[in-house]
């Protein structure tokens, strides 16, 4: 048995302070507190850490100051980054594992397949088209620009900054980090305190196989994490996971709150129904909310923002299918590292007769993942921390308990349980529930299932079970959600050829593939126009004359392209 590591200690940065007020390191450190009017970097008067005493100022100027140099953007130096990146999972694979399983307990089998192998797919995925994206895409010119260059240029953004989550502590820093590094960015990790063991690895290892004058990695809780947040990043990307009450929110020093700002953005109160008869619930105030943290703070220096969150995601099943591959499939999702993913399937929807044959089938497959005793499966992780299984320990309070229900708080085990009788108000439904526990409802029809589900936030996943090609499309068709999965969960968000993100609650910008690389790549506009051919501009230049419109209309105008009707 492998000892537990010690929690990380606070990560030795070097770079303490800023830079004197006004000197080039100082503005390029962005720190904005007491600040006059800023242009941009470099302009306007800065007062920075010598004043605001922010203990990040100075590592952000460090790699600010080596983004303006240039240093990373050829690509031999990005493809130099991500190999180190690929050693970094090969040579550090065990000490991974090791530490999902001290953190989570999770099994080998599942931490490989999510924080090794589907790293390496996108990183591999990377290192074989990074020369292709970074190429300058060419676009259509109007008659006047016809012999001159109009292209999108695959622009840095600069200083970015990742803040992962504790429940894929690996896979959900560096897969982002491997979209930054190929789109030529200097990056600042910020790993989960949650998982100490992966933090400690992540903060003590990855520095090595990394360039340190343009990579660093922090260790923060809940105030360091803030005052980082008050630095200027050029980008910052957060994962979040809905850990409610684990510790307390980050204070913003005077600006809203998350519960504040739950208010301002109008939720409904628990009670009121819509048309349809469906309850109309409040946003989730789990990763939501730390997303309108993080969102508050980058909007104090206009800082784009991918946000990945994570809402109830539904499940429709049909009375049209293999019921024992159903149950199978959505088991393994919703008991899957035991049900902290934020795209586990977080409810089923059914009718009564499907709920029946849908209860045995589940039990039966329950049994064959991980024995008459789950506990005791070598299969089966446990939750992340105490305040976490007190939470979803409360959930199995809500409805009736058909399969499963036993816990032990000493080990944080929480048996795979389905929940019947499940009312719309109930606890357990108004909420992400990050747990192994399953609730059914029922519906008289997929009509109803659909209004159920629109009735809700979007969530990050949608899933739907039927053997009827119908079904799946009418779900797909008259529902929203950052991601759509028939016949399957989770699978979808395995394809790096597959955009992965949410949309409204459940987040904002999507990454995977070369999904990430755009999403840190800004595109450039960019016209190269020739210094000479003075005659072909004299159309739109004053004085104006009435004589010259057709002409200029000629030269630039867009028309639209005639319909074809066949008869």
């Amino acid at each position: 048995m492998h000892q537990p590591l010690e929690p990380p200690g606070p990560q030795p940065l070097g770079y303490g302070k800023c830079s004197p007020v006004g000197s080039d390191a100082g503005k390029a450190a962005g720190c904005s507190a007491g600040s006059e009017a800023s242009g941009g970097i470099g302009k306007g008067p800065v007062i920075c850490s010598a004043i605001c005493g922010n203990p990040y100022a100075g590592l952000v100027s460090h790699l600010r100051a080596a983004w303006l140099s240039g240093k990373t953007r050829p690509l031999e130096y990005r493809m130099a980054q991500l190999e180190a990146l690929g050693r970094f999972l090969d040579e550090k694979k065990q000490d991974i594992l090791d530490a999902t399983a001290l953190d989570m307990g999770k099994p080998s089998f599942e931490a490989y397949f999510t924080e090794i192998l589907l790293c390496k797919n996108n990183l591999n995925d990377t290192l074989n088209n990074l020369s292709h994206w970074m190429k300058d895409e060419y676009v259509d010119k109007n008659l006047v620009t016809q012999l001159d260059s109009a292209f999108i240029h695959k622009d840095l953004y600069g200083v970015v900054l990742i803040i992962g989550p504790w429940n894929y502590p690996i896979n959900l820093l560096l897969v982002p980090l491997i979209g930054a590094i190929a789109a030529g960015n200097c990056v600042v990790m910020k790993p989960s305190e949650i998982s100490r063991n992966v933090e400690r690895l992540v903060a003590e290892t990855l520095p090595r196989y990394l360039d340190k004058d343009c990579f660093a990695v922090v260790t923060a809780g809940t105030e360091e994490t803030t005052r980082l947040l008050e630095n200027r990043f050029d980008y910052i990307f957060f994962t979040g996971t809905s850990l409610r009450n684990t510790q307390s929110q980050p204070s913003l020093r005077g600006r809203e709150t998350g519960v504040e700002l739950s208010r301002q953005a109008g939720c409904r109160s628990i009670g009121k129904y819509d048309h349809t008869g469906f309850m109309l619930l409040p946003p989730p105030s789990g990763s939501p909310s730390m997303g309108r943290i993080v969102m508050t703070a980058a909007a104090k220096h206009l800082t784009p923002v991918t946000l990945e969150l994570g809402v109830k995601n539904p499940c429709y099943v049909s009375d049209t299918c293999n019921v024992q591959n159903v149950a199978r499939r959505v088991a393994w999702g919703r008991f899957f590292n035991p049900g902290q993913t934020c795209v586990a399937p977080d409810y089923v929807l059914c009718s009564l007769e499907m709920q029946e044959k849908l209860l045995v089938a589940l039990r039966e497959a329950i049994t064959e993942f991980y024995g008459p005793n789950p506990q005791e499966s070598p299969d089966f992780a446990r939750i992340v921390g105490d305040k976490h299984f007190q939470r979803v320990q409360a959930l199995l309070r809500s409805g009736r308990v058909a399969i499963g229900g036993q816990t032990d708080a000493q080990t944080r085990y929480i048996a795979p349980t389905v929940l019947v009788d499940v009312q719309q108000d109930d606890p357990v439904m108004q909420e992400e529930i990050f747990g192994p526990i399953l609730p059914i409802l029922t519906v008289t029809s997929l009509d109803d299932a659909i209004a159920f589900i629109n009735a809700r936030e979007r969530p990050l996943a949608i899933y739907v079970f039927s053997s009827c090609k119908k079904v799946v499309n009418q779900v797909l068709e008259k529902t929203s959600s950052g991601g759509f999965c028939a016949n399957d969960t989770i699978m979808h968000m395995t394809l790096t050829s597959l955009p992965f993100g949410g949309i409204g609650q459940s987040g904002l910008g999507h990454y995977h593939g070369h999904y990430s690389f755009d999403t840190f790549a800004h595109p450039r506009a960019a016209l190269l126009r020739g210094a000479g051919r003075e005659a072909l501009n004299t159309p739109r230049y004053p004085p104006y004359a009435p004589r010259r419109l057709p002409l200029l209309r000629a030269t630039t105008e867009t028309k639209r392209r005639a319909a074809c009707t066949l008869l």
